[in-house]
């Protein structure tokens, strides 16, 4: 049966890889369909919700209109009333005991004003001091019934006399189309009897109604008696009076304490009022509630199921698969060459196996033409380039006093350009050693510190001709180490070309040695203009360059060798780099006591 391993976090078996995929893929499936059942529940709950609300309120506000349209029929039989027999308006006391019968009987209005045209107020019931003979004619809601002719109802305002919430229906009083005055009834808003009612008929319920003026912002009715006839805030962020001010007639907000709540409203025609109806979220969205954690339960008992089912399958399908990653194993590890696998089992694991010993054969093959090609380099080119630089050499030694002739140029460069190419061949030879482990090391105690000083002063007039220094930082006491001192050489030369070729003229390339436990670090550093960030993770590939500076050549080989040999000689090599600040390169060996 196939073993679901986990090294470092990280699941590495095949079937433990699908079979978290596949969980990972159902779970997401899970959450998103749980996901998508609530936000689909809860919108289609609220918009229901809001619905029903948003009818309920309509009713209601219909009931108002209706209401406010019978005082209007009322208000406008007992304007007709007040006309005497000659078109005249009656006596200022015929019309007080005229008023005082439908103030006793009905209770649409809590008092009523007869004005002339006007705008003095010439009767009233009940009578209240001082104000007869005062003049109304600058209310709104008188200018708007002498101009239209036609009964009004008026915006929620303050009584000039008795300095409570008003609310006001006047209508004109006329004969034959002659305006004779007004007659106006009044209702004091924290005593409107139709309020009341419509507040008691919602005591039992969890959801509170509101009134709202929304021209003069202001609360006509509410549940908190100190709240009428008040201010909105000048400029409410959120919640219920800011969704009504973008014109939202129905909608959710929450209140200071962060609860959610719905709303619905709806125009009280006539008066622009809104009557709005709130209810608190919670207690409607329980049984909704309820059941989306009922199918949360089921959609993770089906995922509990379809995993153990999952798990079950995947041991049955991938068996095979498990055996045929053994046998790859067990071939990778092998020492020998090659190492071809036996087809056999099912047809799709002989498939593989046949593709695995494939892939072998061709990589025989690519190695084959690749010894081919070195042994061609080593023996075609190395010979004939090393003769080739003898015989410059002595060309260049018989025009020694002809320094400025056109030949000895051309002899400088042809010296150059073969120097160059010895170095290539060199390289790709190292390179094929390396890579083939036939690299011959002669491991031997080192005195570093020789060692360095060596390199450095054979390096510094390459330095001095780019006019850098080289200092050297390093205990006094003399450390012995274990490595190849030729190929050694050729780690630190690598390393010292590449920090004085990437620096400016006149900065400084530094060579530190440190003691690291059972360790020495030797340590490069310069400041030259650093490594690109892009460029950090290929430094030691093969044939991988930086962005080089057009004047340096480079094989793309160096940084690899470098690597190569430290590892061979059982060392460490590393770096660091910011980008214009410079490079440093280390190296750590094995001290020697």
């Amino acid at each position: 049966m196939p073993e679901f391993k986990v090294t470092s976090g990280l699941l590495t078996s095949l079937p433990a890889r699908i079979l978290f995929v596949l969980l990972a893929v159902l779970s997401v499936a899970v959450w998103v369909s749980y996901h998508f059942m609530t936000h689909k529940a809860v919108d289609d709950s609220l918009d229901l919700l809001l619905k029903s609300e948003q009818q309920e309120v309509i009713r209601l506000a219909k009931r108002v209109d209706q209401e406010l349209k019978g005082r209007e029929v009322f208000l406008e039989n007992q304007a007709a009333q007040l006309v005497n027999n000659q078109g005249e308006l009656k006596s200022i006391q015929e019309m007080a005991a005229q008023l005082q019968i439908p103030a006793r009987l009905v209770n649409y209005f809590a008092g009523y004003v007869v004005v002339d045209d006007q705008g003095l107020i010439v009767s009233d019931y009940p009578q209240v001091e001082g104000r007869r003979g005062s003049n109304v004619a600058d209310r709104d809601y008188l200018i708007a019934t002498r101009e239209k002719g036609l009964t009004q109802r008026s915006q929620a305002l303050m009584g000039r006399f008795s300095q409570v919430p008003l609310f006001i229906i006047s209508t004109p009083v006329a004969h034959q189309g002659e305006l004779l005055g007004f007659l106006i009834g009044y209702q004091q808003l924290d005593q409107e009897p139709l309020f009341q009612q419509i507040r008691q008929e919602f005591a039992d319920s969890t959801g509170e109604l509101l009134i709202l003026d929304q021209i003069n912002q202001l609360y006509i009715s509410a549940p908190d008696v100190e709240q009428l006839f008040q201010p909105w805030p000048d400029t409410p962020a959120s919640g219920l009076l800011a969704g009504l001010q973008e014109g939202q007639m129905k909608g959710a907000f929450k209140n200071s304490s962060d609860q959610s709540w719905l709303y619905a409203a709806s125009v009280i025609p006539g008066v622009e009022w809104l009557l709005v109806r709130k209810q608190p979220l919670e207690p409607l969205f329980k049984p909704i509630e309820a059941l989306l954690d009922q199918y949360l339960f089921n959609l993770l008992l089906g995922l509990l199921v379809i995993s153990l089912v999952l798990l079950l399958l995947l041991n049955w399908l991938l068996a095979p698969v498990y055996r045929a990653s053994r046998h790859l194993r067990m071939a990778a590890d092998t020492n020998q060459e090659q190492q071809y696998l036996p087809e056999e089992g099912p047809e799709d694991i002989r498939s593989l196996f046949r593709a695995v010993n494939e892939l072998q054969r061709l990589r025989a093959d690519q190695e084959q033409v690749k010894e081919d090609m070195i042994s061609v380099i080593s023996h075609e080119l190395r010979t004939p380039l090393t003769s080739i630089r003898g015989a410059l050499s002595l060309l260049k030694a018989a025009k020694i006093q002809e320094k400025d002739s056109e030949e000895q140029t051309l002899l400088d460069m042809a010296d150059r350009n073969t120097d160059r190419l010895l170095l290539l061949v060199n390289d790709l030879l190292d390179m094929a050693s390396l890579s083939k482990g036939k690299l011959q090391l002669k491991m031997q105690d080192i005195n570093l510190i020789s060692l360095i000083d060596q390199v450095v002063a054979e390096f510094s007039p390459f330095a001095r001709e780019r006019r850098i220094e080289i200092q050297i930082e390093a205990l006094d006491e003399p450390l012995n180490i274990k490595a190849d001192p030729d190929r050694l050489q050729q780690v630190l030369y690598n390393l010292l070309s590449n920090a004085v070729k990437f620096s400016e003229a006149g900065s400084l390339v530094e060579v530190k040695v440190k003691q690291r436990g059972q360790k020495v670090r030797v340590a490069i550093k310069d400041q030259g203009e650093g490594i690109p960030l892009a460029f950090q993770s290929r430094v030691f590939e093969r044939f991988a360059k930086g962005a080089a500076r057009p004047s340096e050549r480079s094989t793309g080989l160096g940084l690899a060798i470098t690597r190569d040999l430290v590892k061979a000689m059982q060392g460490d090599i590393g770096f660091a780099s910011e980008p214009g600040k410079g490079s440093y390169f280390f190296i750590d060996l094995i001290k020697v006591n």
